[in-house]
């Protein structure tokens, strides 16, 4: 039984824990999405997987770690992953510097700048960024997998969970709360109601993503309609036993929410979603 915690929220897991010890289910549980720097996982749970990649919360840009219950297993995935080659240290050099441009390009100016270039060409932001962002381009993603991380990208990750600062997630949080609460009666946000949500991302689910988007980004914050969530079809390759997963996958924006974002920014973004759904 695999529960993925998504978007930032963290599922009460001891339900899903008595379930699979009832049936006699392995139960792991995907915490990609949900790093907090507190939460270690479910200690019922029998593999608990984080993820440090590019866009990730206290990003290594790549990597990530497993803590699993069983030690007889864990000494068996350690041999086996001993046997895999050493990722390349000049493409992980190669990938700071590519994400060190990115970051550059996250600036008020110079993303003006970017977005208005990509208007000229035709070419979408979107697209363009999710290529850029995909920590496993391609279609051999088993076999991209199984490499042992460089030990340049070992010691950033060790450096990065040593250092991280809970005080700047926190204020995350409250951020994503306040705008959670003023959108509240305007537009669907998954995963709002969420005991524990640390808003890694804030999702909106609208009927018309283009309209939102050009609204949004007028207003100069940069938000995204690109999402690598998909569905899962039924065997006859129906959506209809997942009708709400099939309309978060196609009807959701993604509103910028960070630490060093103002509340009256904020507020200003729930006003622009406030008055298209006034005048629609």
């Amino acid at each position: 039984m695999l529960i993925a915690h998504l978007f930032g929220t963290r599922l009460p897991l001891q339900p899903f824990a008595e379930k699979a010890q009832e049936y006699g289910l392995l139960l792991w549980e995907d915490c990609a999405q949900a790093f907090d720097g507190r939460y270690a996982g479910h200690p019922e749970a029998d593999a608990v997987m984080f993820s440090f990649g590019p866009i990730k919360t206290a990003t290594a840009l790549g990597g990530g770690l497993l803590r699993v219950r069983d030690r007889e297993l864990l000494t068996r995935m350690r041999s086996a992953q001993e046997r895999w080659p050493l990722s390349n240290s000049r493409a992980f050099v190669s990938r700071v510097a590519r994400y060190a441009v990115l970051k550059f390009l996250s600036g008020r100016i110079a993303c003006r700048v970017f977005l208005a270039t990509l208007k000229l060409l035709g070419r979408d932001p979107d697209r363009l960024l999710n290529s850029a962002v995909r920590n496993f381009p391609g279609d051999e993603l088993i076999a991209q997998l199984r490499h042992r991380s460089p030990t340049a990208m070992l010691r950033l990750l060790a450096r990065r969970l040593r250092t991280f600062r809970t005080d700047r997630l926190d204020r995350r949080a409250r951020l994503g709360r306040r705008l959670a609460n003023r959108l509240a009666l305007v537009v669907e946000c998954p995963g709002d109601a969420a005991a524990e949500h640390s808003f890694w991302v804030f999702p909106v689910c609208v009927r018309d993503p283009a309209k939102i988007l050009t609204a949004v980004r007028a207003a100069g914050f940069d938000a995204s309609a690109g999402s690598q969530l998909r569905a899962v079809p039924t065997a006859d390759g129906s959506l209809q036993s997942t009708p709400n997963a099939a309309r978060i996958t196609t009807e959701t924006v993604f509103l910028p929410l960070y630490p060093e974002m103002t509340e009256p920014a904020v507020d200003r973004l729930a006003d622009i979603l406030t008055s298209l759904r006034q005048n629609p």
